[in-house]
């Protein structure tokens, strides 16, 4: 025996060679010819996001969407099938909001992720979102002009003017050569109604690249910042045959950037079947507008009233009105003073009544597309036969149907402090209840249709009388605008009603009706063409 391999045991016989081989050949057979299953590999997240891209690009949208879920029960955290699937849905849906939510996790360097995100935020109504997200972007990629177009527009969408132009202005300091950047913002100054700094961006922009837009867009900002003549005719009459026809003409021109001031002449013919007057206006006005959010008008002037067989009176007209209203449905608010004299009859044209009256309005959210809305007013009223004191309020709650369509439920109420003789209606007190609907329609461009509706009930109570009682009550304003051109606009305003406001002050018959008619049109005259504009800044430029 050989030393050093064993033997064999006792009790075992040998295999025959034959078998042995056999079973050698077979195991070794069987290894070489094991065949992976087709079903399982075209299952794996390689294949299936082979197949998932292949079907995204071929613009097979459900199929790729199917796919890329199926990708990502095995690989959660892929962030290419992640984006792609984001993509894939409704936008603004809250699953496309917390995948591109996901992706910006797994890719925080990616400013196109984040990009995304902001546009899903904003399509899903949280535009102060979509702002951070953009925000975040711009931090990642600050001279990437992709930044600056989607949060620009998407600011612009969502209300956020002043910001806006804050972001164009932001674009055009970093790439000064950028055609585009200097365009966006004139359009950004436009809707501003900014009109002498569109001009001037847009101008910059045509210099760069000279396209066809712009020089048109160039063209309507020079027309609207041109001077403008605005004659005005109305007419009015109430069911106490109390007839009012007016003429107006204004003008007004650019004193600063952001500011106009203007002249205006009226003149007011009051009749009724017993008597007949005139009332004539003259006036400094002024419209300062900051920023898109706020605004101020002023007017300061002399009003001549005469009536038949009495002497003239002369008194100051004064005016200011300063307005705020926040974007994306934000608080809103408005302060008014107006003194100037009572025309609603020829009685008091014969004894002048002057009204000096502080009004106020606050428009705030509460919830979703719910609003809370509240005016007062306080007037005193100075004629010759005793002062009076006026006090009225407004309480409702408003639902936006849609940025531009609005229904209201109102309470309305309002109090003289006594019975008077001077030749205007003073009741103790007015209540009225009321369902209103607002709306302004601009798919009719270049014409705009605004409504505004009110159908209730209301009370009048008179001084030493019995509580009257409850009545209909119905309002309804419209007015019709149509831009002519750029810098001419026609307007057509209609009104009815009777309901007793503040403003009706002519009778105290339960029963009274009211209704007038008024047609404006404003020119722009002298307008600079783009072409002389564009000379002038390249003149100038080359001086300095």
């Amino acid at each position: 025996m050989t030393r050093g391999v064993p033997g064999p045991r006792a009790g075992h016989s040998r295999l025959p060679a034959w078998v042995a081989g056999m079973l050698i050949i077979g195991a070794l057979a069987s290894a070489a010819t094991v065949v992976p299953d087709p079903a399982a590999a075209a299952t794996t997240p390689a294949a299936l996001s082979s197949q998932a891209d292949g079907a995204y690009d071929n613009g097979e949208r459900e199929r790729a969407r199917d796919l890329y879920r199926a990708v990502l029960v095995g690989e959660p955290d892929n962030s290419r099938a992640i984006y792609r699937l984001a993509t894939l849905l409704p936008q603004g849906t809250a699953e496309s909001i917390a995948l591109f939510r996901r992706y910006t996790v797994l890719e925080p360097q990616d400013p196109w992720g984040h990009m995304a995100l902001g546009d899903a935020l904003a399509a899903g109504g949280a535009p102060s979102a979509a702002r951070g997200a953009y925000e975040t972007a711009y931090g990642l990629a600050p001279r990437e002009r992709d930044v600056f177009i989607g949060l620009g527009r998407l600011l612009l969408q969502s209300g956020y003017t002043d910001e806006a132009i804050s972001v164009y202005e932001r674009w055009t300091r970093t790439l000064p050569q950028d055609a585009l950047a200097w365009r966006e913002l004139g359009r950004a100054r436009q809707r501003a109604r900014r009109h002498p700094e569109a001009a001037e961006a847009l101008a910059e922009a045509y210099t760069i690249e000279q396209r066809a837009d712009t020089k048109r867009l160039l063209g309507n900002s020079l027309h609207e910042s041109a001077p403008a003549v605005q004659p005005q005719v109305a007419r009015s009459r109430d069911s106490d045959d109390v007839e009012i026809q007016r003429a107006r003409l204004a003008s007004d021109w650019q004193f600063t950037r952001r500011a106009r001031m203007g002249l205006h002449a009226q003149r007011a013919a009051v009749s009724d079947p017993r008597a007949e007057g005139t009332a004539d206006e003259f006036g400094l006005t002024g419209e300062w507008q900051p920023l898109r959010v706020w605004r101020l008008d002023t007017l300061a002037g002399f009003a001549r009233t005469r009536a038949e067989d009495t002497a003239q009176d002369t008194d100051l007209v004064l005016g200011l009105r300063a307005r705020f209203r926040a974007p994306h449905d934000g608080p809103a608010g408005e302060l008014r003073f107006d003194r100037n004299p009572l025309i609603a009859t020829p009685a008091l044209l014969a004894d002048p009544v002057q009204l000096a009256e502080v009004r106020g309005m606050l428009d705030m959210p509460l919830y979703g597309r719910t609003r809370a809305r509240l005016r007062a007013r306080y007037a005193e009223l100075h004629s010759g036969l005793g002062d009076n004191r006026r006090v009225s309020y407004d309480s409702g709650l408003v639902y936006r149907l849609q940025p531009t369509v609005e229904l209201s439920v109102n309470y309305h109420e309002l109090a003289y402090e006594e019975l008077t003789e001077a030749g205007y209606s003073a009741p103790q007190e007015v209540q009225s209840v009321e369902l209103g609907t607002y709306m302004e329609l601009y798919g009719f461009y270049p014409v705009t249709i605004a409504l505004d509706l009110g159908v209730g009930r209301q009370r009048i109570d008179e001084f030493s009388e019995p509580v009257g009682a409850w009545g209909d009550a119905l309002r309804l304003w419209a007015q019709v605008s149509w831009d002519v051109r750029p810098g001419t606009r026609l307007d057509l305003e209609l009104d009815s009603t009777d309901t007793h406001d503040p403003d009706a002050v002519s009778s105290t018959d339960a029963n009274w009706r009211y209704s007038s008619i008024m047609l404006s049109l404003r020119v722009g005259l002298g307008a600079r063409s783009p072409r002389s504009f564009v000379d002038e800044r390249s003149w100038l430029e080359r001086r300095r």
